[in-house]
C-alpha cells in the first residue's frame, strides 16, 4: 500500500533548491506486484572510458534507472536515468568531484506499465577502483605568505592543461582539549592560485589550523581530472590584543531587505551574514552571507531581497562584522546582531489592508477610494514585498486590479515583445499594470532590447553572458517609470542565460542600479515585482559555487545531512559583493570522515557542478 505527495524543486547551480509546500497526500494505492517482470541486466563497467557504466538491452524496457554508490560508506552518491536507448551512463564527472576510492553501480530496467508488468530487479556491478591515474592531476602545493607567494595563503600548480581551473581548500581546528582536529571549512577557487578567506574571514580565535588543497579541471570534452590533496600545512593563530572597532546598522526603512553599517576605521572590508529565526535549528551559520573586500568604502550595506525573497515570510536578522587586513596584527571585529526583520507582520498588514481594501471596493463601488486607502496603510515597498513573497496577498491584488481596471473602463493590452528581445511573448504575464493607468485608456508591458543610450557597462569580471532590456509600461503613448502601484511581471528568462545562475539589475534613469530579488518557476519562467520600470539587466553570473565536499548533491540529501548555507568573497577590484552556497557536513579529504558544519562553508569563484550521471555516446563493449 502506497500513499504519495510531491512538491516541485528548482535547483540551481549553486546546488541550492527552491521548493514548494508538500502537496496533500494522495490516496491509497494498492500495488500487487503482476507474475509477469522485466529481465535483469547485466552491467559492467567500460574499461577504455573511465566512469562509463554500460548494460546489456532488456526486451519489453521502457527505460532504465542507475544509481552510483561509494563501496567505502554504502551510501548513494549519484543517480541518473536513461530513456534514449544508449544502454550507458557516464559517471566520471561524480567520480572525479568525489575523488579517489571504490564505487559500484546499481542498474534496472523500468516497465512502462508495472501493473502488467514490473520492472526488472536491480543488477549491481562489479567494483570499480578509482585510484588509477584516469583522473588525476598534478598535486597542488600550498604556501603562506613570505614563501614565495603574494597572499595572505596560496598555493603553486605547474598544470597548464586546457580548462577550468578550479581548487578545493579544506581547513581543519586542532582540539586542545582532545587533541583531535575538526572540521573547520571548506572553499573553491575558480581560476586563481590563492585565497585569503579562510584566514582573514574565518579565522576568529586563537588556535591551530591545518589546511590543504587539491586541484581539478573540467576537460572540453566534458571529462573531469583531480589530483590528491596535497599536504598540510599548519598555522598556530595567536589572537592579538588589537581588534577592529564593531559595526552599527539597521534595516533600511525604504529598501525591503536591505540592510545598512557605518565603517569602521581600518576595515578591509565586511562580513554579513543573513539568519532566519524559523530556520535556526536547522541552519545555525545562516542561510545565506556576503563577504565584501577591496574596496570597503563602497560596501555599507548588504541587498538581502533576493533570499528573503527565496525563503518566504518569517523573521530574519543579520550578523555583520569588520575584517582585517592583516589578523596577526589586528583581530577582526566582533559580530553584531541585528534587530529582527520580520516579514510576516509586514505581510500579514498588508495582507489585511488588501482584504479591507477589496471590501470596501465591492461595497461602495468605489475601486480608487479603496486603492487609495490601502496606500494609506501600507508603503508602496511594503505591497511590493508582500506581492513577491506572499501568494495570497498578489491574488488580493488581482483581485483588487480587476475591480478597478472595470470600474475605471482600462483594458490591459497583451504585452508587446520585440523578436530581438529573446523573449516568448506568450509567456509574459503582468499583474497590477491597470492600477497605474488613467481612466478610459489601455496599458501594456513592452520588451525590448535596450537602446544605446539607455546601456549601461557590464563588468566582464563579474558575468558570463548578459541580455539588457528596456522594460516599459505604456499608457497609450505614455511610458510609466514610476509606479503608483506595484507590478509583478512573470516573464522567460532570456535566452542564452542559465536559471540558476541569474541575476536581475534594474537601473533608474540616473543610471543607479539596485539588484531585483526574483523568484524562478521551473519553467523557464521567473517572477519579480517592481516600483520602477527602465532598464533591467538580466546576466549570467560566473562559475562561483559548487559543493564544498566536492559530493553529488541531490534531492535526496538523507546521505549528507541537507540543508543548504552561503557565503564567500569577492577579491581582486571586485565592486559588488557576492553571495554563493553550499552543502554542508564535507568529508575530510584525509580521514572520509563527516563532520557536523559548526560554519558555513564558502566558495570563493568557484565553479559550477553538474551532478547527475553525464550521458555520453561513448564506445561501449558489447
Amino acid at each position: 500500500m502506497f500513499r504519495f505527495c510531491a512538491r516541485a524543486l528548482n535547483m540551481d547551480d549553486q546546488a541550492k533548491y527552491e521548493s514548494s509546500e508538500w502537496s496533500e497526500w494522495s490516496e491509497y494505492r494498492i500495488y500487487t506486484k503482476p507474475d509477469k517482470q522485466l529481465a535483469t541486466v547485466e552491467c559492467w563497467w567500460d574499461e577504455e572510458n573511465p566512469g562509463v557504466i554500460c548494460w546489456n538491452p532488456v526486451e519489453g524496457a521502457w527505460g532504465y534507472m542507475t544509481e552510483l554508490y561509494s563501496a567505502w560508506s554504502g551510501n548513494r552518491v549519484s543517480y541518473s536515468s536513461e530513456f534514449r536507448g544508449m544502454m550507458q551512463i557516464d559517471y566520471s564527472d561524480a567520480i572525479a568531484r568525489v575523488g579517489e576510492g571504490k564505487y559500484y553501480v546499481k542498474v534496472w530496467a523500468l516497465s512502462s506499465d508495472i501493473d502488467t508488468c514490473a520492472n526488472g530487479d536491480k543488477a549491481t556491478s562489479e567494483i570499480y577502483d578509482a585510484t588509477s591515474e584516469d583522473f588525476a592531476a598534478p598535486v597542488a602545493q600550498w604556501g603562506w605568505a613570505g614563501d614565495g607567494y603574494n597572499a595572505p595563503n596560496a598555493w603553486n600548480t605547474s598544470w597548464t592543461q586546457a580548462g577550468i581551473r578550479v581548487y578545493d581548500l579544506h581547513a581543519e581546528k586542532l582540539n586542545s582539549d582532545s587533541g583531535a582536529w575538526e572540521w573547520f571549512g571548506d572553499t573553491r577557487v575558480e581560476g586563481r592560485e590563492y585565497d585569503s578567506f579562510m584566514t582573514r574571514a574565518r579565522i576568529l580565535e586563537s588556535g591551530t589550523y591545518r589546511f590543504c588543497v587539491r586541484a581539478w579541471y573540467k576537460l572540453e570534452d566534458g571529462s573531469h581530472k583531480v589530483s590528491a590533496w596535497s599536504d598540510w600545512v599548519e598555522k598556530t593563530y595567536t589572537k592579538p590584543e588589537q581588534k577592529l572597532g564593531n559595526v552599527t546598522g539597521a534595516w533600511d526603512k525604504d529598501r525591503p531587505g536591505v540592510y545598512c553599517w557605518n565603517l569602521v576605521d581600518n576595515a578591509t572590508g565586511y562580513w554579513a551574514e543573513l539568519h532566519k529565526v524559523e530556520l535556526d535549528n536547522e541552519r545555525p551559520n545562516g542561510i545565506s552571507a556576503k563577504s565584501m573586500y577591496t574596496s570597503p568604502g563602497k560596501f555599507k550595506e548588504a541587498d538581502f531581497s533576493k533570499e528573503i525573497s527565496s525563503n518566504g515570510a518569517g523573521q530574519y536578522y543579520v550578523i555583520v562584522r569588520a575584517l582585517s587586513n592583516d589578523i596577526d596584527a589586528c583581530a577582526n571585529g566582533d559580530g553584531v546582531k541585528s534587530e529582527i526583520y520580520n516579514t510576516r507582520t509586514t505581510s500579514d498588514a498588508v495582507k489585511e489592508a488588501v482584504q479591507e481594501a477589496l471590501e470596501q471596493a465591492k461595497q461602495s463601488g468605489d475601486a480608487a477610494a479603496a486603492v487609495e486607502a490601502l496606500k494609506e496603510k501600507a508603503s508602496i515597498s511594503e505591497i511590493a514585498v508582500s506581492m513577491q513573497t506572499d501568494a495570497a496577498v498578489l491574488e488580493g491584488m488581482k483581485e483588487l486590479e480587476g475591480l478597478y481596471k472595470q470600474q475605471k473602463g482600462i483594458t490591459v493590452e497583451s504585452p508587446v515583445v520585440t523578436e530581438a528581445a529573446g523573449v516568448d511573448a506568450s509567456k509574459v504575464n503582468i499583474a497590477g499594470a491597470a492600477l497605474n493607468a488613467a481612466d478610459d485608456s489601455a496599458i501594456s508591458l513592452h520588451i525590448d532590447v535596450a537602446k544605446e543610450g539607455n546601456r549601461v557597462d557590464v563588468p566582464a569580471n563579474h558575468y558570463a553572458g548578459s541580455v539588457q532590456l528596456d522594460i516599459s509600461l505604456m499608457n497609450g503613448a505614455t511610458a510609466i517609470h514610476e509606479l503608483k502601484m506595484p507590478v509583478t511581471v512573470t516573464m522567460p528568462i532570456p535566452n542564452g542565460l542559465a536559471a540558476g545562475k541569474l541575476v536581475i539589475v534594474h537601473y533608474d534613469q540616473n543610471g543607479k542600479g539596485e539588484n531585483v530579488g526574483f523568484k524562478t518557476n521551473g519553467d523557464g519562467t521567473v517572477t519579480f515585482t517592481v516600483t520602477h520600470f527602465s532598464t533591467f539587466l538580466f546576466a549570467e553570473k560566473k562559475n562561483e559555487s559548487g559543493n564544498g565536499n566536492g559530493r553529488p548533491v541531490n534531492p535526496d540529501n538523507s546521505q549528507n545531512g541537507g540543508g543548504t548555507q552561503s557565503g564567500g568573497n569577492t577579491e581582486n577590484g571586485a565592486n559588488t559583493p557576492s553571495t554563493v552556497s553550499a552543502q554542508n557536513a564535507p568529508l575530510s579529504p584525509k580521514t572520509g570522515q563527516q563532520h557536523a558544519a559548526a560554519f558555513p562553508i564558502a566558495f570563493c569563484g568557484a565553479a559550477a557542478l553538474f551532478f547527475a550521471g553525464r550521458q555520453a555516446a561513448k564506445r561501449m563493449r558489447r
